[in-house]
């Protein structure tokens, strides 16, 4: 189920702009999605965004104090939900609560910009007052209001909405105590006086009051767009740049003249691990002390440091470079001497950081297409070449073994030799054939019944010469069920195998072959109309048997599903164990192998067997020797 939450806020305190953005901070980890709103009216917004999301419920906090002139949040959501139900909770305080102020460090006392706001407007209110004073004889008392009333508009384009009152009551008063007849006290005499004062007080608070609202809402949509151009400018620079270190150095000027603050990027290296140095365009480098917060930051993917709940000493905020695939590095902001982290310049700089992320994410992911696209090429210029030189090779070694096969002098043994080099120099030469063939396309099985003590026997045939110096005993149970396979895909993967076998071991040692049947279950019956089905039970089952004979429909086999476990074990040295997870690479060799071979046998018969839906691993004997074992799912017939 997926939720929305869209959180308004209105006359957010510099203390509570250090918890709004930890708690944020902590619903996006959550999974949240936070949304923010400029808006005159908390209720009317939340509402709105609430019917644009298409979101049935709305939790809203218990307000903790009465006021009779005017309607609480929940009860203002209550009154115009409509169909959005509201929740209303009570606040949950851990601990005592302390009404004692937050302690703060010594950079942190900034000034109290909204009592310096009052002073101002009490200022300024001393100072009208002085000067109509000065001029009440020929202006009159009626053009003395016009000049209170003026000045508490040009008082509403630089105060907020507090102060802008203060001196809207000062005026006021000042002018019913000095200018209105009678003068000196706050009696008024004429009914016109006092209808004319009220009307003073109610327009110099609307107008200070819009007007006020309006630079707010102005200030607002100026810094959005201020950082909407920003965003934009770090996209661009970032992203369409030519060299990726030119863009990401643009990008990190923009940010800094943005923000007016100290920036630093560290970029994580290939290995997912993060240098010693950070950007060369970072405006700042970052001390020791910093880099221990670097590194927890980009452990723990959380943001750190000043302004944060986690590490405050630090001199600068570090945010992850994170997406929902990637973390590419840790991105730093120092704000210099007093200067305070809002709510806004947080979200700014969070989504600062993330472009940055989805910037250096696509180069990374650019880096590892051209880092395929170079590996592609030597592939296939490795096979073209492995081809080439295969094909080259197999004519004048078909000569040489013709010639050698016309020789009849069996006795001398340099023939005996050359003999043995050309068998030796054809395994090779096919091998390389048989990897081009596997890795240029696709092997494509053609399964037929046949029977697994035969599939046995014919590998073993194919490695007559090599295993001519060891003993080799077959474990296959007579009564072992007709397998569909390929026989010549599986019998060279066996092949490869024994000979693999052969060459590892010392000469007079044992090498074991066993066949075995798991998991075997009926699925269906064969229908006697089909044209691959088997020899039934108790006719022919040899090698030689017709697969379309026909069957009494009573005596329809069925078939079975299971697992053909094959296992070829030596009683040579065995793997190393570093060596394990690498038998089956290209053109690896065990340490002490034997001159000659490719290391390309095992890699075949990997392939092979993957080719037809099965698996191969490599281990050890606890007595000693290699041990590979096949296991290939398969349709099974039963004796």
């Amino acid at each position: 189920m997926r939720s929305s939450a869209a959180l308004m806020l209105s006359a957010v305190t510099e203390e509570d702009q250090e918890r709004l953005a930890g708690t944020l901070g902590l619903a996006r980890r959550l999974g949240a999605e936070v949304i923010s709103v400029t808006s005159e009216s908390i209720s009317a917004a939340l509402l709105r965004t609430a019917r644009e999301r298409n979101v049935t419920q709305l939790v809203v906090g218990k307000p903790d104090r009465f006021r009779w002139w005017r309607a609480s949040l929940a009860d203002q959501l209550i009154r115009d939900s409509g169909d959005i139900d509201i929740c209303v909770v009570r606040p949950v305080i851990s601990g005592p609560v302390s009404t004692a102020p937050a302690a703060r460090s010594g950079e942190e006392r900034l000034p109290e910009s909204l009592v310096a706001e009052y002073s101002t407007a009490m200022a300024a209110g001393f100072v009208l007052v002085s000067l109509a004073g000065g001029a009440a004889e020929w202006l009159g008392y009626m053009a003395v209001g016009l000049v209170f009333l003026l000045g508490v508009i040009l008082a509403s384009l630089r105060l907020r909405r507090g102060p802008v009152l203060l001196l809207t009551s000062l005026l006021a008063l000042s002018w019913d105590f000095f200018f209105i007849a009678p003068r000196f006290t706050f009696h008024i005499s004429r009914v016109h006086d006092v209808i004319m004062f009220v009307m003073f007080f109610i327009v110099a608070f609307s107008m200070g009051h819009l007007t006020t609202r309006l630079r707010q809402r102005e200030k607002a949509e100026r810094q959005r767009q201020r950082h909407t151009a920003a965003l934009l400018r770090v996209t661009q620079s970032a992203a369409l740049s030519a060299d990726p270190a030119k863009g990401q150095a643009e990008a990190l000027r923009t940010i800094s003249e943005m923000l007016h603050a100290g920036t630093a990027l560290v970029v994580r290296r290939q290995d997912h691990t993060l240098p010693e140095t950070a950007h060369p365009a970072s405006t700042f480098m970052p001390t020791p002390k910093e880099w221990g917060v670097i590194h927890w930051v980009y452990q723990n993917r959380k943001p750190a440091g000043r302004f944060t709940g986690t590490l405050p000493e630090s001199a600068a905020t570090w945010f992850p470079l994170q997406t929902a695939a990637t973390l590419t590095g840790v991105f730093g902001v120092r704000l210099e001497g007093a200067a305070r982290m809002d709510f806004g310049m947080r979200q700014a700089i969070e989504a600062i950081a993330l472009q940055l992320a989805l910037v250096l994410e696509k180069e990374h992911f650019l880096q590892a297409v051209r880092h395929a696209e170079m590996l592609t090429q030597s592939e296939r210029l490795q096979r073209t070449l492995l081809d080439s030189v295969s094909h080259e090779l197999k004519t004048p070694l078909a000569v040489i073994q013709a010639a050698l096969e016309g020789l009849t002098d069996a006795d001398n043994p340099w023939l005996n030799e050359i003999r043995t080099a050309s068998h030796r120099l054809r395994r090779v030469v096919n091998n390389l054939l048989e990897m081009t063939r596997i890795e240029s396309a696709p092997v494509q099985p053609r399964r037929e019944w046949c029977l697994v003590g035969d599939l046995v026997r014919q590998a073993l045939g194919m490695t007559d010469d090599s295993l001519s110096g060891h003993e080799v005993a077959m474990d296959v149970p007579p009564g072992l069920p007709a397998v569909r396979t390929d026989a010549g895909i599986l019998c060279q993967a066996l092949a490869n195998l024994l000979h693999n076998a052969a060459i590892y071991t010392p000469p007079g040692t044992r090498v074991e072959i066993s066949a075995a049947v798991r998991d075997s279950k009926p699925v269906r019956a064969l229908p006697a109309s089909s044209p691959q089905r088997p020899a039934v039970a108790g006719t022919d089952t040899s090698a030689e048997a017709v697969e379309g004979r026909e069957a009494p429909a009573e005596d329809a086999p069925t078939i079975h599903q299971g697992t053909l476990e094959l296992r070829i074990a030596d009683h040579g040295p065995g793997i190393p164990e570093a060596d394990l997870e690498r038998v089956f690479e290209k053109f690896h060799r065990l340490p002490g192998s034997p001159t000659g071979g490719t290391g390309l046998g095992l890699p075949i018969a990997q392939a092979l067997v993957r080719a037809l839906g099965g698996g191969i691993t490599a281990g050890n004997r606890p007595g000693g020797g290699a041990v590979f074992t096949l296991l290939l799912p398969m349709d099974l017939l039963p004796a």
